[in-house]
């Protein structure tokens, strides 16, 4: 299966297919490697992990950290609220404007 995905993508984008020896070889002389890649994530934040904090921190704020969407933050509130009015409701870093439409 990683040989076949490998080769549509080599094919997808233009590039000249990658033997199977070399792609068997790469697999057993990176060993360590390869099966660390294969290893299934283990502190990955799902859905669940998410209702549990909330039950844990109830009222706390959950989100992402500013340009890095896979770091959770955990926020108190009103800090939360605070940040954001004072980001998005100064006249410094945005204008107010009426909409154009009808």
């Amino acid at each position: 299966m990683m040989i076949r995905a490998l080769n549509q993508w080599t094919r997808t984008n233009g590039l000249p297919s990658i033997i199977k020896q070399d792609i068997l070889g790469l697999m057993t002389h990176h060993t360590p490697i390869w099966s660390q890649h294969c290893k299934p994530l283990t502190n990955h934040i799902t859905k669940s992990t998410i209702t549990a904090l909330h039950t844990s921190f109830d009222g706390a704020v959950f989100h992402c950290e500013d340009k890095q969407a896979s770091s959770l933050q955990i926020f108190c509130p009103c800090l939360y609220y605070q940040s954001l009015e004072t980001t998005f409701l100064d006249d410094k870093v945005f204008e107010c404007f009426e909409s154009l439409g009808s």
